[in-house]
């Protein structure tokens, strides 16, 4: 038995040699081996209009930061990616594996060869204003000017709107307008029915918060129906974190109805401290369907956002 373990151990010893050896051995350069990594994983963000502090999409780019690429490549903390790849994937993960990660630490010590330029496929930067396509409808977040004054700084914003009729909706998008002071944004939707509001535009767009005013400020913005009462509300409609891309669900699945006169509401829209003067103008992007909903998307609320504890507190073992 013991023997046989030996063995097997060594066997594996081998195995995990062979495949590293066959990382270290092999020539790699940019333009064919390391372009196609970094133009999935880590271009979309670090390039012109994203949330990157710098471009990542030429080799001089990549040169000229690589010796920060292959520290934070393995540390994990870039690409970002909290999911568990061991456990699940996802559509539009973008994680490196560790065979990954050591070519392109070898490539740096094989001196970062450039390559042959016909093996290069350019990196296509999806466009700034939509990462799905040309939406159906553009909502322009009222506009918000920021200083250098090195504060946080915190907003309800009312984002109404008014369609010809009732619709379906397969996609929502938040686009920031500011992507490196915009930190989060997080929506609702309020879905008005026929009659009960009879002017959405009223009241005001924005409110700036601070701690202990939330409730009052919120009743600026005049988002009940005109008898007081609550519209629908859609829950988390729509949300934003630096180097989120929109989504759009296959024709059907995740898909609800819009009535024409609503109000996306940013419950919840943080700006980091800026270091300049600038007017910041997010926008949501709608997109419509002409297919009603065969798999509709709903969301499970856990915790307390904060505000108080969970009682009793959830706990879920290990195993089970």
């Amino acid at each position: 038995m013991r023997t046989l373990l030996g063995f097997g151990i060594l066997l594996l010893a081998v195995g995990i040699f062979a495949c590293n050896g066959s990382i270290f051995s092999k020539k790699y350069t940019f333009n064919k081996d390391i372009a196609p990594l970094i133009h999935e994983n880590c271009s979309p963000c670090h390039r012109q209009g994203g949330v990157g502090p710098f471009p990542l999409l030429t080799y001089n780019d990549v040169k000229k930061k690589l010796k920060t690429i292959v520290r934070v490549t393995h540390n994990r903390s870039m690409p970002p990616w909290p999911a568990d790849p061991n456990y699940s994937h996802f559509v539009g993960e973008r994680y490196l594996s560790d065979e990954q990660i050591a070519m392109i630490e070898t490539w740096k010590n094989q001196g970062a060869k450039e390559g042959n330029a016909a093996d290069l496929k350019p990196f296509i930067a999806p466009t700034y204003l939509s990462s799905i396509g040309k939406p159906d409808m553009v909502l322009y977040l009222d506009s918000v000017s920021l200083f250098p004054d090195r504060k946080d700084r915190f907003f309800l914003i009312k984002i109404p709107g008014q369609l010809p009729h009732d619709t379906f909706v397969r996609a929502v998008e938040f686009v920031a307008g500011t992507p490196d002071l915009v930190h989060h944004f997080n929506g609702h939707l309020l879905l008005y029915t026929n009659g009960a509001k009879g002017n959405v535009f009223k009241g005001d767009l924005k409110t700036e918060i601070t701690q202990g005013e939330y409730d009052a400020d919120f009743g600026k913005l005049d988002l009940l129906n005109d008898d007081g009462s609550k519209p629908y509300r859609i829950h988390s409609a729509v949300n934003y974190l630096p180097g989120v891309l929109g989504t759009a669900y296959p024709n059907g699945i995740g898909t609800f109805r819009m009535s024409k006169t609503f109000a996306f509401v940013g419950n919840d829209m943080h700006y980091g401290p800026s270091d300049r003067n600038v007017v910041d103008r997010s926008r949501i992007n709608l997109f419509f369907s002409a297919i009603p909903p065969s798999r509709e998307l709903s969301e499970i609320m856990l915790g307390t956002n904060g505000i108080s504890k969970i009682e009793p507190p959830l706990q879920i073992a290990a195993n089970t």
